[in-house]
């Protein structure tokens, strides 16, 4: 398989490849791709299990949301879940990664998010993200 840093639909083409090795060499990790009706990419999401598992028994129960701008024809950002263990140290627990910038697609990764960390659980959740 090769790379090409140029072609951008060819990359959005391989998402769910690249989503499938990380569910296929990380067992039980949560990935998810929404298209809309013309099978375009809209949002994806992934998290890996032993990530979860350790922010479930090891650190503070408390999840940072925030959104990077990327500058692009075809994504706008990047949403980010990290949380911190007893030393201070962050560590990434989700991504996302999304073509609108709105509620719809906030509302979706924060459901991905819930689905991920599991029923029954009580988070904190902190972000200071501007939804347009």
């Amino acid at each position: 398989m090769s790379f090409s840093y140029n072609d951008h639909e060819e990359s959005f083409t391989s998402s769910p490849v690249y989503l499938h090795n990380i569910q296929r060499t990380n067992p039980h990790s949560y990935t998810f791709i929404k298209t809309d009706v013309l099978d375009r990419f809209e949002l994806c999401f992934f998290a890996i299990q032993c990530v979860i598992n350790a922010f479930l028994r090891c650190m503070l129960s408390v999840i940072f949301i925030g959104s990077v701008r990327i500058r692009g024809e075809y994504v706008n950002s990047m949403f980010v879940a990290v949380s911190m263990d007893g030393n201070n140290n962050t560590t990434p627990i989700e991504f996302g990664i999304e073509v609108a910038n709105n509620v719809n697609s906030y509302t979706w990764f924060l459901m991905r998010l819930k689905d991920a960390i599991g029923e029954g659980r009580e988070v904190v959740f902190i972000t200071n993200m501007v939804l347009e």
